[in-house]
């Protein structure tokens, strides 16, 4: 389809969409799912982290295999820096700390993956969900 970029853009969300697939059989992942329609919030929040939150999204939402597929957890790939902090977006530690902390406080972890992740993909992967998960 002309004008489309698709779901998965980057080269790193490639790679964490590759080896989170892996575990297809005991889970199933989505990508670019909005942040709403995986958290029931009950959190408080104020009126500015509340907009945010509703124009995002997480890069992946780890699920049950099996529906209705309840999320597990979420993965965000930040690969604009080595962590939260990016020349290119001032805000960027804000909107990361929001997401995780929101999240974290519903019951999902969030696995927060940058560019030096990405040798190590594998074993931080499976880490964190032998962490969460069992």
């Amino acid at each position: 389809m002309a004008g489309s970029r698709g779901l998965v853009v980057s080269s790193g969300e490639r790679q964490v969409l590759r080896v989170l697939e892996r575990y297809n059989g005991m889970v199933k992942v989505f990508p670019k799912v909005n942040f709403f329609d995986v958290i029931d919030w009950n959190t408080e929040m104020g009126y500015t982290e509340h907009g945010f939150l509703e124009r995002t999204h997480f890069d992946f939402v780890v699920c049950e295999n099996e529906m209705p597929y309840r999320p597990l957890f979420n993965v965000e790939y930040d690969g604009l820096s080595n962590g939260y902090k990016s020349d290119s977006d001032n805000n960027r530690d804000w909107k990361m700390n929001v997401k995780k902390r929101i999240s974290e406080k519903e019951g999902l972890p969030l696995l927060v993956l940058t560019e030096k992740d990405l040798p190590n993909l594998d074993e931080t992967i499976k880490e964190f969900m032998l962490n969460f998960l069992f």
